[in-house]
C-alpha cells in the first residue's frame, strides 16, 4: 500500500524505510545497526525541521496579515509600475531593485503557505498509552530474550497506521516468528514483573484459516488495545498481545496483568471474542502466567 501524504512527511516514514531495508529476516546485529541509522535519520530530520521553522519565522508573515500584505503589495506594484517602466530604460539599478522586491514578496508568500501546509500535516491524535511492536524470530543459537527485537514505539494514531502499513502482514510471516504489541516498557515475556501475576486469553487459528482469518483477528486485537476498548474498569489489565505463526497452526493471545481478578478477566474474555467476531457460545482458553495451564474458560 502506498504511503499517504501524512506518512511521507512524517519522520516515522524515514524510520520504516530504514526498517524495510533490513527486513524481518535480519540478524540481531543488523537490527541494532538499523537502529543507529534510524536514530541518525530522525535527528537529521528533526534538525532540518527546526531550520525550516526558524527560516519561516524570519521570512514568512502570519496568515492573518498575508492578505493585507498581498493587497498592499498589489497596490504598490500598480502605482509604481508606470514610473518604474519609465525609469527602467534610463536607470538599470532601479529595475534591478524592483525585481528584487518582487522576488522577496513572492518568497514571503510561498513561505507562509508552506507554513500552513506544514502545520496541517503535523496534526496528530495521541494514544492513551504508548505501544511497542516487537518481532520474534526463532534461532536456536540465541537465548530466547535475544530473539525478541523491538521494532518501534508508537504514540499517535497516525504513527500506528504508518507502522502497520510498512510491516509484513502476520499471515505472510515465516513459521516460527511472532509479532507482539505491548505497552511501552513491558517486555513480552512472563518474567517481566508486570506479567508475572497475569495470564492470557488464547485464540487458536487453524493453519487452513490463516489467509482468511489471521490478519483480521490480529488487527481487531490491535484496535482493542490501542483504542482502550476494555473500558476504564479493565484498562489496568491490558498489557499487550501476541500473534504466533507456526507450521501446525497459529495462535493469538491477549496478555493481562492480574489473573486473580477473575471478574475483569472474564469480562475481557467476552470483549475479546466480540472484537474478533467469535461466537459468544464458543469457549476460548485462559492461561495463568505461573502455571501455563488452562484455568478459566470464557462463558
Amino acid at each position: 500500500m502506498s504511503p499517504s501524504l501524512v506518512d511521507m512527511f512524517s519522520p516515522l516514514y524515514v524510520t520504516e524505510r530504514v526498517l524495510a531495508e533490513v527486513g524481518t529476516t535480519a540478524t540481531l546485529g543488523e537490527v541494532q545497526t538499523s537502529k543507529v541509522a534510524m536514530a541518525a535519520e530522525l535527528e537529521k530530520s528533526r534538525k532540518a525541521k527546526i531550520n525550516i521553522t526558524n527560516s519561516r519565522k524570519t521570512e514568512g508573515r502570519p496568515n492573518t496579515l498575508d492578505r493585507k500584505a498581498d493587497a498592499e503589495s498589489s497596490s504598490t506594484s500598480s502605482s509604481s509600475s508606470s514610473s518604474s517602466s519609465r525609469s527602467s530604460s534610463t536607470n538599470p539599478s532601479a529595475q534591478a531593485s524592483s525585481s528584487s522586491k518582487n522576488s522577496s514578496t513572492e518568497l514571503a508568500k510561498t513561505s507562509t503557505r508552506a507554513g500552513s501546509l506544514d502545520l496541517e500535516l503535523e496534526v496528530k491524535h495521541p494514544l492513551e498509552n504508548a505501544w511497542t511492536l516487537w518481532f520474534f524470530k526463532n534461532d536456536r543459537s540465541k537465548k530466547w530474550e535475544e530473539m525478541q527485537s523491538p521494532v518501534l514505539t508508537v504514540r499517535t494514531v497516525e504513527d500506528f497506521w504508518s507502522l502497520y502499513h510498512h510491516i509484513e502482514l502476520a499471515s505472510l510471516l515465516p513459521a516460527g516468528t511472532d509479532y507482539s504489541l505491548f505497552k511501552e516498557g513491558i517486555f513480552p515475556d512472563w518474567e517481566d514483573r508486570r506479567n508475572k501475576e497475569g495470564g492470557r486469553w488464547i485464540v487458536n487459528v487453524d493453519k487452513r484459516q490463516r489467509s482468511q482469518c489471521l490478519d483480521t483477528y490480529w488487527l481487531e486485537v490491535l484496535y482493542f488495545l490501542i483504542g482502550e476498548n476494555a473500558g476504564s474498569s479493565c484498562a489496568h489489565q491490558m498489557n499487550g498481545a501476541v500473534v504466533n505463526v507456526r507450521a501446525k497452526g497459529d495462535k493469538l493471545a491477549v496478555w493481562l496483568a492480574e489473573a486473580g481478578e477473575e471478574k475483569t478477566v472474564v469480562q475481557i474474555g467476552k470483549m475479546v471474542k466480540a472484537a474478533m467476531g467469535i461466537d459468544q457460545e464458543q469457549t476460548i482458553q485462559f492461561n495463568r502466567s505461573e502455571e501455563h495451564t488452562s484455568e478459566l474458560q470464557s462463558p
